[in-house]
């Protein structure tokens, strides 16, 4: 048994290798508007959108820019829009409404290109390599750790959501125009490199955000 699961870290150490080797590559980071007002923000509402896989990359993403964010008295909350018709409709009002009350001076809104199917990691070139890998990986770790939190089969920690995503922000008091965008694309296998892969989406963005004047540095 003990050489069993000996075989079966092996088999988890060498995908994180090649998660963490493909991952400078497979994170790329565009901008795509840039800012020409200098204004530090101090206080922004990051607002997402899509399925549940999505809302999962987007806490995810949300976690990591707050712990680095915050440090600079910057508050950042957050708000998700599901799937849901009635939430999609109201989405103007409600966040109107999120305005009026938190007095927010900025917003920060990550759109995915595609919702992510509940449950799925998808890859646009390579799906069915990224596929056997999760499959490889998840029966590892089931048998090692069968007591971790799961998401469509895939521990927690251990998943990654992969696609494009529209990062825009608006001044609070304009919502017409943007003032600075990107376009970001995850293409990364999935792997033990949950919390790596979003510290470097979130260093990305934040020395984004620096390099436009809005945030302090």
């Amino acid at each position: 048994m003990k050489r069993k699961v000996c075989f079966l870290l092996v088999i988890v150490l060498i995908l994180v290798d090649n998660s963490i080797a493909q991952l400078h590559n497979g994170i790329q980071f565009k901008e795509t508007e840039k800012n020409e007002t200098p204004k530090e923000y101090h206080k922004i509402l990051i607002i997402g959108k899509g399925s549940t896989a999505n809302r999962f990359f987007f806490d995810e993403i949300v976690s990591s820019l707050s712990k680095k964010i915050t440090k600079k008295s910057i508050v950042i909350e957050s708000h998700f829009f599901s799937e849901s018709e009635n939430e999609e409709a109201n989405e103007k009002e409600i966040i109107q409404q999120l305005l009026l009350k938190e007095k927010y001076d900025a917003l920060f809104f990550i759109t995915p290109e595609r919702p992510t199917p509940n449950g799925a990691v998808i890859s646009n070139e390579s799906g069915k390599a990224t596929n056997m890998i999760i499959d490889k990986a998840t029966a590892a770790l089931n048998i090692i750790s069968p007591q971790l939190p799961h998401v469509g089969g895939f521990p927690t920690s251990y998943f990654i959501g992969e696609g494009k995503y529209f990062l825009e922000v608006y001044d609070a008091q304009n919502l017409d125009s943007e003032i600075w965008s990107a376009i970001l694309n995850v293409d990364v296998n999935p792997g033990l490199t949950n919390k790596t892969v979003y510290n470097s989406i979130s260093n990305k963005i934040i020395e984004s955000l620096i390099s436009n004047h809005l945030i302090k540095k």
